[in-house]
């Protein structure tokens, strides 16, 4: 009976060595990777699903701050070479509408919010920029900016019809919408690329940037081992990071400011390692960007 009463008291402790040993190992497992908590000001403003593609990125918030234009694509692509076609959906809306059938590498928005420029995409030479009119939907190619290597484009801050475009050949030209004035600016500058309110242009190392309303502050992607959006200021270089990623591990590109300066709409995917690599692309909102 006392051989039987120790190999029960051998196998408690036993089981409890091996409870303990869980214990530890659950413990040492959230030491190195905590439970992931997103941030409780990011949202979602738009799946893929619900816009009738799978991949949706490259947000522009019209001046007024009601509408958000965006690229989609039913094809799932790198979300930093996005291309798709032009919709448009509200901040409250549940549904999406399309503006353009073609596909799309570039766009931007005019101040008041009147007309956009786009670059288009296709798989050989004869990229153009191309103008609609958004009350009209009056679509016009502008002359002289044809069979270009188009990459980015933004409309100028202090010329009414003017926009500069990065043709990845020959660097950063502005053109009027009209075709004229078209001049070489920088032939170092091939890339992403924008505008500060005296149309300075303000470059980022790896992803596309955007000035605030205010012209102090550019908000771009930081790629590293955790990549996320970073703040910048203009006047004293100091830099924050943003917790903007809504997954542990995201792609995250685009980033828009609201016409309040408050917030930042940007396109995030989620990454499920290799060889699988993202989700389709989604649009996120991150609002009290300032706030800590």
């Amino acid at each position: 009976m006392s051989q039987v009463r120790s190999r029960i008291a051998d196998r408690g402790r036993i089981g409890a060595a091996l409870a303990a040993l869980v214990l530890l190992t659950v413990a040492g497992c959230q030491l190195f990777f905590p439970p992931f908590r997103r941030n409780p000001d990011l949202r979602l403003l738009r799946s893929g699903h619900v816009a009738g593609g799978s991949a949706l990125s490259h947000p522009i918030v019209s001046p007024d701050g009601s509408q958000v234009y965006f690229l989609c694509s039913d094809q799932p692509t790198n979300i930093g070479y996005f291309r798709g076609m032009l919709w448009r959906t509200g901040f409250n809306d549940s549904v999406a509408v399309q503006i353009l059938p073609d596909t799309f590498i570039s766009m931007a928005m005019s101040p008041d919010g009147r007309r956009m420029v786009l670059g288009t995409y296709t798989y050989s030479r004869g990229r153009r920029l191309v103008t609609i009119d958004l009350s009209t939907s009056a679509v016009e190619t502008i002359p002289s900016a044809e069979d270009i290597s188009a990459w980015d484009v933004e409309f100028s801050r202090t010329v009414a019809g003017r926009v500069y475009y990065t043709d990845r050949r020959t660097g950063l030209h502005r053109i009027d919408i009209d075709g004229s004035n078209d001049v070489l600016v920088d032939s170092t500058v091939k890339r992403y690329f924008d505008l500060t309110p005296s149309d300075s242009v303000v470059q980022a190392r790896f992803s596309k940037p955007k000035v605030d309303p205010t012209g102090r502050y550019v908000a771009g992607m930081v790629s590293d081992m955790d990549p996320n959006i970073a703040i910048i200021d203009l006047t004293t270089r100091d830099t924050t990071l943003l917790r903007a990623n809504p997954y542990r591990t995201a792609d995250m590109e685009f980033p828009y400011w609201t016409p309040d300066g408050k917030s930042l709409v940007f396109a995030a995917a989620e990454w499920q390692g290799e060889p699988h690599g993202t989700r389709p692309a989604e649009l996120w909102v991150l609002d009290n960007v300032f706030t800590r």
